[in-house]
């Protein structure tokens, strides 16, 4: 999307394959045809960053403190992209989602684009109709608080369309810097507590399949089995 507006921008890239493109935050300026008015775009890391060691809280402390540099950032827009070739949208998709609601606060969402891509991807009919599910179902209590959907199918016109609107709009400041500058940790903002009960739910998921895997273990070594015991003792250690 931003490398749309901004194609001579070596910083941005575009991620093709399943390792994540964007480490940090990044900023860009668009100057806008209609009156010359310069448009700060700011692209941020996703969640479930694919690379070792990165984990989510990672991820949103680098947004939040973005947002409260300089005494802290009000923005015009925010866009949630979405691609519509993806059959459908699955668990880490959706707590994806819930931590950006949080993170935006429901007062802001009159603020939020949610531009769906890939549309070069999908049958028309098909993408009007997963078009039409997810504003039903998945971004219904954004959209019910005043998001808007938008289509990302005609490349740069799009685009330039987007920001056009939200331009406009009045700047805002996000809930979870609020919740910031009332003395909240990024733990105890409500996007960090989407993020840790995610995070303790995977600790509980390893800890469970570790004990399964301790359980099958003593099972193969009270039936003498070398080669068994081997195997789980190779898939403990991954």
């Amino acid at each position: 999307f931003i490398k749309l507006l901004n194609p001579e921008n070596d910083t941005i890239h575009i991620g093709h394959d399943l390792e994540s493109q964007t480490i940090d935050i990044d900023t860009s300026v668009y100057i806008d045809e209609e009156g010359g008015l310069a448009i700060t775009l700011v692209d941020t890391p996703g969640f479930d960053d694919s690379r070792e060691g990165v984990t989510d809280t990672d991820i949103l402390g680098k947004i939040a403190s973005f947002l409260q540099d300089d005494g802290g950032r009000k923005l015009n827009g925010i866009i949630y992209l979405h691609r519509i070739s993806d059959p459908r949208m699955g668990a880490t998709a959706k707590k994806n989602l819930r931590v950006f609601k949080e993170l935006c606060g429901e007062k802001n969402f009159g603020n939020i684009r949610i531009v769906t891509t890939n549309w070069t991807y999908v049958d028309e009919s098909e993408g009007n109709r997963r078009e039409a599910d997810l504003s039903k179902l998945a971004f219904k209590p954004l959209l019910d608080g005043g998001a808007e959907m938008r289509r990302q199918d005609k490349e740069l016109e799009s685009a330039k369309a987007i920001i056009s609107e939200l331009k406009r709009k009045t700047p805002v400041v996000l809930k979870i810097q609020e919740e910031l500058s009332a003395g909240r940790s990024l733990g105890d903002t409500s996007a960090g507590a989407v993020v840790w009960e995610e995070m303790k739910e995977m600790q509980k998921k390893h800890e469970k399949q570790l004990e399964d895997l301790k359980n099958e273990m003593e099972e193969a070594k009270n039936m003498n089995d070398e080669e068994l015991q081997a195997e789980l003792t190779e898939e403990r250690q991954k």
